[in-house]
């Protein structure tokens, strides 16, 4: 959950670099959208990249917010399973090199590629 405060400061900041002062009432309802959808890391990513303040200095409104926080979200997943793929590889390859598999499975790993 996105804490309200860093929330405020955080918004005021892309606010005053794109020259906007939207209504407390749109703030908290954007907030009130986010607040549990999103990650805190992707939320602070987002306000950091240059494309929120670029699409609010146009406009500010919840869809555009909502674009790069996605894009966060769906990055941040995207290296979690990576990592996650990674750490099962060399998992396989320990179990390998400790021989606790046997031969009949080290060949079907090889054949299917998984190393």
């Amino acid at each position: 959950m996105i804490d309200y405060e860093l929330f405020k400061s955080k918004i005021k900041t892309v606010l005053l670099l794109c020259g906007k002062t939207p209504s407390k009432q749109q703030m908290d309802a954007v907030y009130e959208r986010i607040k549990d959808r999103y990650s805190t890391v992707d939320f602070i990513s987002a306000c950091n990249d240059d494309e929120l303040v670029e699409a609010w200095s146009e406009r500010v409104s919840y869809p555009a917010l909502k674009r790069i926080l996605d894009k966060y979200l769906s990055n941040r997943i995207e290296r979690e399973e990576q990592e996650r793929k990674r750490k099962e590889r060399e998992e396989i390859e320990k179990m390998m090199e400790d021989e606790k598999l046997s031969d009949f499975v080290k060949e079907i790993f090889k054949k299917i590629k998984t190393l």
